[in-house]
């Protein structure tokens, strides 16, 4: 690409818009691609609801059409921090022009809370709302609301509101050159871009037609269209229909999107702005030779020529002056610059499909030809049949589409379009667009169950964007699943109703999304509130060979945990490394081996759970899993815990062969049929226990149990605990735990052989667990007491399987979202399909985690940014604090510099660091004759768009609300995605190293 000096290309990286006929981009594109003319014909009923006079629809120079773009009188003044008077006074220009900054953002694939060094350059049509206000409001132009009206309603306050509300601190322009403001602001972003005031910069406009729903008067000679129909360039066109819309883009100098894995749209290569001055008909007239050099110096800048240009967007709104004057300047611009291939541009004009957007209209065809560059395709002119004999296209280098035309990539060849644009009063603009640089291959993703994440501020926004993600994967996310999990749980303001599922792939994703039931739905606590983490740790019967292998081959973390417990556990003669990997059904049910296989993975998987920052508050643990549990809460060291289990293991399988039978019935229904040496061992629930004893005994048992018509099942294990047949287990156990030092919890301990939370006193004393070996396990009474405790607990089952999550979500108190569970460490050949969850309040679990497998801060297989499905709109004024941590390499040079000035008029030294910056401002040299006062600074160093702790889940808001009724409504529903997966270079190079570990 060229990169003259001082002219380096700029980088699309995000768009959003919303105009007639469409709610979001891609509704725009397939109207674009598909021909659709959004110009609507309301019934004179519709009309006269809307407040057209009875004298006007019988009048045959009113014109019952209009062009709108969806729920312009609808705001959701909350999320965006304004009080429901501010809404409702407030210019619709504005309110859009907020939601579009917001949703461009996230379409950017950031977060918007995340970000500060952002420019703002937009345009909009004038303030006619003021009047309507004051007059429903009965004020007089003297009133003491003036300055708050003027406030809300004045345009030289629309990028400001902007940058207030979603905290920017880049340059705020508006822009005012009629027509062409919009494309000028691109202009001025760019250059801003490259002049370094700002790292990232949205640039835009918007238009409102009012009255809202009205037609308009035609009159001889004017711009207006006689018959409501847009049709440029045909001989057929009478004039333009003004319309309402809103765009903007996202743009970042090119080398700064590629290093920082930005997903890029398209290249602006150049653009160029001038005036007519005087050389025309009149102030409005338009000018062949101000256009024509605007257009020359734009490609000259962007070293193409007009055979390299395949489609040119042009103003063209159907009028029977401009569209002449402006052809003729395109001719005669491409034939200064050596001429084109007769036909072979094709020159189009979105006024047919959505009207004149005015302020808005120059982005909406940017955004045109970006969309037809991605998707290699130059949409059709609408209401082109016949060309207008004045424009001389038949001998010219332009041709005019009227069928979707294929625009491949081609090797060696560059796809290239332009945009033209003019305004009343002369200024023209032009914009030189090239396709996006082909992505640089990257390693396959790795085939592995991801995190889906969103969030909103109320449950049903929370269940709406829910649909819209299934929606999303089952299209076009479909081919960039892992980037758009990577966004969602980076690129996502998160907020307080969060939900989740696990998948591994948009397949299973779209099938647990659109079911209510297969996803997570939990809500951060309120203020004053407090949630708690509480680790659950299952006992036997779950173990496996292999188990946990995949997470073992993907986490360091858990990798480095579980070989600690091996080598131990390999010192105290059990070789476990072997049986764990090659070891049969046989030999790993034995005790010998299933206990310390079974005390390994659970601790490993505490502690890789731990390595994420998800640490518990209390632990419960199920037969076995106290020795875990009591291990992670600080009562055993880790050679401790090892050699306890390795003697506990060992003495319960030289007990008699036993077993243990788990029956689907009450403690009360199994008792009369438990007789000799069986016993009950474990009730887990209401009609959930475990009978054990001697294997002959438990025979008849099972043949009694079914006879009674009560299920059951045998567990996986050739010995029997919890049961008199392992009372000789007890005193070679507590043996051993008389010469080990116990120590008091660190957290709550709540302990299934009691039934209760229990304290220093008795977790310390070794016949607490020597105990055990005989007696039953009360796990329905813990879980009842943990559930029962004042502070709500997040409960994750951190061992193999998921017995304890199904005994969990049967609990009342955790079906009602009081508590939730939680995880599962299976091979994942061995985990059903479907079941990849996180179930709030019911229980299901997450799946092992690997490297880059957290909720909510994943890391993806490699950098670049992914727009997660639909767009979102972000709470405007965060808490101080809540914009994370400074950028790295210093702050912005002349925010350093007012630190430093504020300090010394307060005769204070200055702030650590100001005057400091990660590269030093350069003095140009003064020109000659003029002294050092006439020096120019320039800001020589490029900063990094400020970015904090990563976003965790995706945002939406909900709500619905009209323009004199400020409800709350869902802002936008874009359907666009970025492509690109995983994680950008700079976040990846600002984390400290063994990173990979991390959720």
């Amino acid at each position: 690409m060229s990169n003259l000096a001082g002219h380096e290309p700029i980088a699309v990286i995000g768009m959003a818009g919303r105009f007639p006929g469409a709610a979001d981009l891609g509704r725009y594109w397939a109207n674009l691609h598909d021909g659709v003319a959004s110009i609507s014909f309301p019934s004179d009923d519709e009309l006269r609801a809307a407040g057209v006079p009875a004298a006007a629809l019988a009048d045959d120079h009113y014109v019952k059409a209009l062009a709108t773009a969806p729920d312009v009188d609808a705001f959701d003044a909350e999320f965006f921090g304004l009080t429901p008077r501010e809404a409702r006074i407030c210019d619709p220009q504005i309110r859009l022009f907020l939601e579009c900054a917001h949703a461009t953002l996230e379409n950017a694939g950031y977060d918007v809370e995340q970000l500060t060094d952002v420019g703002v350059f937009g345009s909009s049509g004038a303030g006619r709302y003021l009047d309507l206000v004051r007059r429903s409001e009965g004020l007089g132009p003297l009133s003491k609301s003036g300055m708050s009206l003027t406030t809300w309603n004045s345009t030289d306050y629309l990028t400001s509101l902007v940058s207030y509300k979603l905290g920017l601190n880049g340059p705020s322009l508006n822009v005012a050159t009629a027509c062409s403001s919009s494309l000028v602001a691109v202009h001025l972003a760019a250059a801003s871009l490259r002049a370094g005031e700002c790292e990232l910069a949205l640039a835009g406009g918007v238009e409102v037609e009012l009255p809202l729903g009205h037609g308009y008067w035609w009159e001889p000679g004017g711009t207006l269209s006689r018959d409501g129909h847009c049709r440029p360039f045909d001989k057929a066109a009478s004039g333009t229909v003004y319309s309402t819309g809103v765009g903007m883009v996202a743009l970042k100098r090119l080398s700064d999107a590629l290093a920082d894995g930005d997903r890029v749209r398209a290249v602006i290569r150049a653009t160029a702005v001038n005036n007519d001055g005087g050389e025309k008909a009149g102030f409005a007239a338009p000018s062949v030779s101000g256009q024509s050099a605007a257009v020359a110096e734009a490609m000259a800048l962007a070293d193409v020529t007009p055979r390299d240009v395949a489609m040119l967007e042009a103003h063209a709104t159907g009028t029977v002056l401009g569209d002449p004057i402006e052809v003729a300047a395109l001719k005669a611009a491409y034939a200064y610059l050596g001429g084109g291939e007769p036909g072979g541009t094709a020159l189009t004009s979105v006024k047919g499909n959505i009207g004149h957007t005015v302020h808005a209209s120059g982005v909406a065809s940017l955004i045109k030809v970006v969309l037809s560059l991605e998707n290699e395709v130059i949409p059709p002119n609408v209401g082109y049949q016949d060309a207008n004999p004045a424009l001389g296209i038949e001998d010219s280098p332009f041709r005019v589409p009227t069928v979707a035309t294929p625009w491949p990539r081609t090797a060696g060849r560059s796809r290239i379009a332009a945009v033209n644009s003019y305004g009343v009063g002369g200024t023209n603009a032009h914009a030189v667009v090239e396709a996006a640089p082909a992505p640089v291959p990257a390693a396959p993703a790795q085939d592995r169950p991801r995190v889906v994440v969103w969030s909103a501020r109320t449950p049903q926004a929370a269940d709406r964007y829910r649909e819209s993600l299934a929606e999303h994967f089952a299209g076009p996310g479909a081919r960039t699943f892992t980037g758009s999990v990577a966004t969602l749980q980076r690129g996502r303001t998160p907020y307080e109703h969060r939900g989740a599922v696990v998948a591994l792939g948009p397949q299973e994703a779209v099938s647990l999304l659109q079911d209510p039931r297969s996803a997570a739905h939990f809500s951060t606590p309120a203020p004053g509130e407090r949630s708690r983490i509480a680790f659950l740790f299952p006992g036997m019967g779950v173990q496996q060979v292999g188990v946990a292998l995949d997470l073992y081959e993907r986490s360091p973390a858990y990798a480095a945990a579980f070989d600690a417990c091996l080598d131990l556990f390999e010192a105290q003669g059990v070789p476990l490394r072997a049986l764990w990997r090659d070891g049969d059904e046989e030999r790993i049910n034995a005790p010998g081996a299933s206990q310390p296989l079974i005390f390994a993975v659970e601790h490993a998987l505490a502690q890789t759970w731990q390595s994420w920052g998800i640490t518990p508050s209390a632990v419960l643990g199920h037969s076995l899993g106290e020795i875990t549990a009591a291990t992670v809460a600080g009562v055993f060291t880790l050679e401790d815990a090892v050699r306890a289990v390795a003697t506990r293991s060992r003495a319960l399988q030289n007990t008699p062969p036993g077993g243990m039978l788990a029956v689907a019935a009450s403690a009360g229904d199994v008792e009369p049929f438990l007789t000799g040496g069986v016993r009950l061992a474990v009730v887990n629930g209401p009609r959930q226990v475990v009978v054990a004893g001697p294997a002959d005994e438990l025979d008849e048992t099972v043949a009694e149990l079914r006879r009674a018509g009560l299920a059951s099942r045998p567990l996986r294990t050739t010995h029997a605990s919890h049961a008199p047949v392992a009372g000789s287990a007890v005193p070679v156990f507590q043996e051993v735990l008389r010469g080990m030092r116990l120590s008091a919890p660190t957290v709550d301990f709540y302990s299934a052989a009691r039934g209760r939370k229990v304290g220093a006193a008795e977790v310390t004393d070794p016949g607490f667990w020597s105990r055990q070996l005989v007696e039953p396990v009360a796990f329905a009474d813990a879980l009842d007491a943990l559930t029962a405790a004042e502070e709500r607990h997040v409960l994750v089952e951190a061992g193999p399987g998921r017995a304890l999550t199904v005994v969990a979500r049967q609990h009342p108190t955790v079906a009602e979202g009081l508590a939730r569970g939680a995880a599962d460490a299976r091979p994942a050949q061995d985990r059903p399909a479907g079941r990849r969850t996180l179930r709030a309040g019911r229980g299901r679990r997450v799946v092992d985690r690997g490297p880059h497998g957290g909720l909510g801060r994943g890391r993806g297989p490699r950098r670049g940014r992914a727009h997660a499905g639909p767009r979102l709109p972000v709470r405007a004024r965060p808490p101080l604090g809540r914009r994370g941590s400074p950028r790295r390499g210093g702050r912005h040079l002349g925010r350093r510099l007012l630190a430093v000035q504020r300090a010394r008029l307060a005769g204070a030294a200055p702030p650590p660091g100001a005057g400091r910056g990660r590269r030093r401002a350069r003095r140009r040299p003064a020109p000659a004759g003029r002294g050092p006062g006439a020096d120019r600074h320039r800001r020589a160093g490029r900063g990094r768009v400020r970015r904090g702790r990563p976003a965790a889940r995706s945002t939406v808001r909900g709500g619905r609300g009209r323009l004199h009724r400020p409800h709350r409504r869902t802002v936008g529903s874009g359907t666009g995605v970025q492509d690109a997966e995983g994680t950008r270079r700079r976040a990846r190079a600002a984390r400290p190293r063994g990173h990979a570990d991390r959720p």
